[in-house]
């Protein structure tokens, strides 16, 4: 076949919440059409993105801090934050910093409260019954409540969005193990002097801004987006926007390309992790790429396909999709506009499901198969039962139906139009 022919930031802690402002209305982009997607803000917007619409939209905003409970809520967990890092006597345990961040966390009981107010407000605010039907429903990042009704869509919605903020507090404040400690864990131990003073530091700044009282949602969502940066977990909003950056070739190729001419839209190269700090790519993942390219020099697929974000070790500074890109290009002269990149998956249920985003927005038909080359002890990971118990648990659906398998190291398969729904890793969401 004849080929046609960004270094990721450490965010510390911000001294101003840029991150969250609110002057302009952020309306979702719609990740489940074919186009390039823009986010305002992609941290935000894409691991909370009920929240970026309920906190921006000036009209919604007004209707939710002029209801008394919700206005109540949000006074109470604001003034349960400490003004000064000097407030509580003990400063230096763990126990303390607790007890001053439960307040932010949301009870079930309050998640029900929040709910029932959302689906009751649906019939008094018109600006709310707008933001769901032009905003929250057309973007697609609601994909497994898009049958429900209103009422019961944004109730699902809330209580997604309530969890993920929850799973960040207790993750990275309090010191809870995540689902995946060897990777997702704190950047600082928790129990250490250093991680309860600059949490608790983090809190003073959130009381600072008397704006983080104006609604019920912002004093643990400031607060959840604030340690997501200081433990540079904030991968979710690096490389964005994508289509302007590591993919515009790609994109710039896509928009020309007749899919037909293709038995498959991509040869999907998985990513394997370096497990070692300061290696780039691990001796598996680069000997891949050699089975990979004479595989896509078979020219029976329209692009290479290569994902994994900075997984190992954890706090690696290596992004493996992009490490994969350096060699394919520079190494085996695979034009870049024929490379595609998905540098936010850390798991194999991301790896196809972040594929899946990329193919919709590049206009790529999903009814057309995808090849995937993996190491064979992987290969049988996902021929398992094990897989698709992982992708429901993990995502609420599969996001990769498997076709056939073409040898050990090879798979058949298909990607599902599901995959634009907001994910339950605040990671890699």
């Amino acid at each position: 076949m004849k080929f046609p022919r960004a270094a990721a930031r450490l965010l510390v802690i911000p001294a101003l919440l840029c991150v969250l402002a609110t002057s302009a209305f952020s309306a979702l982009p719609k990740t489940g059409r074919a186009g390039p997607v823009t986010w305002s803000n992609p941290l935000l917007e894409k691991t909370f993105p009920l929240l970026a619409v309920l906190e921006s939209d000036p009209a919604v905003g007004a209707a939710l801090a002029a209801h008394p409970e919700l206005a109540a809520l949000a006074q109470a967990k604001f003034r349960a934050i400490p003004a000064s890092a000097a407030a509580s006597k003990d400063t230096t345990t763990l126990d303390a910093l607790t007890a001053q961040i439960d307040p932010l966390l949301w009870s079930d009981a309050e998640i029900q409260q929040v709910a029932g107010i959302l689906r009751g407000l649906l019939d008094d605010s018109p600006a709310l019954r707008a933001a769901v039907r032009d905003n929250l429903r057309p973007s697609g990042l609601f994909a497994l409540h898009e049958k429900l009704p209103d009422a019961d869509f944004l109730a699902r919605a809330w209580g997604d969005a309530a969890g993920m903020v929850n799973l960040v507090i207790k993750t990275y404040a309090l010191g809870v193990p995540p689902r995946y400690a060897k990777i997702d864990a704190l950047a600082y131990d928790p129990a250490s002097a250093y991680h309860v003073k600059t949490t608790r530091e983090l809190l003073v700044l959130v009381r600072d801004d008397p704006e983080a009282a104006r609604l019920f949602i912002q004093p643990s969502l400031r607060f959840a987006v604030m340690l997501l940066q200081a433990h540079q977990r904030d991968y979710a909003g690096r490389f964005e926007p994508l289509h302007a950056g590591e993919n515009q070739a790609a994109f710039a190729r896509a928009a020309k390309i007749d899919w037909t001419h293709y038995k498959h839209t991509a040869l999907l190269v998985l990513g394997h992790g370096a497990h070692i700090s300061g290696v780039p790519l691990s001796p598996t993942g680069r000997a891949s790429l050699d089975a990979a390219i004479r595989r896509f020099r078979e020219g029976d697929s329209a692009f290479l396909v290569l994902t994994g974000g900075y997984v190992w070790p954890s706090g690696t500074n290596y992004c493996e999709a992009v490490e994969m890109k350096r060699v394919v290009v520079r190494d085996f002269g695979v034009p870049e506009e024929c490379v595609i990149i998905d540098p936010h998956a850390r798991h194999t249920t991301t790896n196809y499901r972040n594929t899946a985003r990329l193919f919709i927005r590049l206009g790529a038909p999903l009814d057309k198969t995808i090849r995937v080359l993996t190491t064979d002890t992987h290969v049988n990971y996902i021929v398992s039962p094990r897989f698709q118990r992982n992708a429901k648990k993990e995502l609420g659906y599969s996001p990769f139906t498997l076709v056939s398998q073409a040898g050990p190291l090879e798979l058949i398969g298909k990607l599902s139009p599901l995959s634009t729904q907001v994910g339950t890793d605040p990671l890699d969401p």
